[in-house]
C-alpha cells in the first residue's frame, strides 16, 4: 500500500477516518429517529390523577390503584395506575396518566408491613373493584372501600 505524506498525516489515515465517520452517519441518524420517536406522545391526551383512598374510613397503608378505560361505555385507551402509599396517590409518582372518562377502578389494599415476598404487605381485603367518571384534565378524586 503507497502512503502519500500530506504534512502531518498520512493519506492512508485520512482516508480511514473519512470512511468510519461516512459509515456512523447512518446509524447515527436511525438511532436519532428511533429516540425521538420514542419520546413523542402518542394515543389520547392523558391526565394526572391524585386522591386518598379509605378502608372504612381508615387510610390505606400501602397498595395500588388501576385506572382501566371502561370498553362497555365507549371509553377505549391506555390503563393507568398508581401505587398508594399511607392513604394517598399520585399518577406523577411511580404511576401512569388515565385517558379520562368512564373506568373501571381496581384498588388493592395492603397493610404496608413488608416481608419475604411481599413487598406492600398483606392484602387486608379482597381486591376491590367499582367504577367512576375521572375528569378529562388533571384533577383529585377520592375512593372509600367499604369493609364488608
Amino acid at each position: 500500500m503507497t502512503k502519500t505524506n500530506l504534512g502531518i498525516l498520512s493519506f492512508e489515515f485520512v482516508s480511514c477516518f473519512v470512511l468510519r465517520i461516512s459509515c456512523l452517519i447512518p446509524v447515527l441518524t436511525v438511532g436519532s429517529v428511533l429516540v425521538q420517536s420514542g419520546c413523542s406522545p402518542s394515543g389520547p391526551t392523558r391526565y394526572h390523577l391524585t386522591g386518598k383512598v379509605t378502608l372504612s374510613g381508615e387510610p390505606v397503608p400501602a397498595g395500588q390503584i388501576f385506572f382501566d378505560p371502561d370498553i362497555a361505555k365507549g371509553n377505549d385507551g391506555p390503563a393507568g395506575f398508581a401505587f398508594i402509599k399511607n392513604g394517598e396517590f399520585d399518577t406523577r409518582l411511580d404511576g401512569r396518566q388515565h385517558i379520562g372518562g368512564p373506568h373501571e377502578i381496581r384498588i388493592q389494599a395492603f397493610d404496608g408491613k413488608p416481608g419475604n415476598e411481599l413487598p406492600l404487605g398483606r392484602m387486608m381485603v379482597p381486591e376491590f373493584n367499582t367504577t367512576a367518571e375521572l375528569p378529562k384534565s388533571n384533577g383529585k378524586q377520592d375512593f372509600e372501600i367499604p369493609k364488608k
